[in-house]
């Protein structure tokens, strides 16, 4: 997946990733955390089960945390 196809199928997700680390970190730490978030999911993307995309980032939000 390039970079485009990735930002479309991730970009639907930020607001929930940023509500998740709402309630979790302090709320100047959220941006920051997004982003190293997304860049770990772009990095394992091959794991990424297909249709799973969501539950996926949520663990991943959750090792970060």
């Amino acid at each position: 997946m390039n970079a485009d196809e990735f930002e479309s199928r991730f970009r639907q997700f930020l607001p929930k990733v940023a509500k998740y680390l709402g309630y979790r970190v302090p709320s100047g730490d959220v941006e920051e955390l997004a982003s190293e978030i997304f860049l770990i999911a772009w990095k394992k993307q091959a794991s990424c089960p297909d249709g799973l995309e969501l539950p996926w980032i949520y663990k991943i939000s959750g090792f970060v945390v």
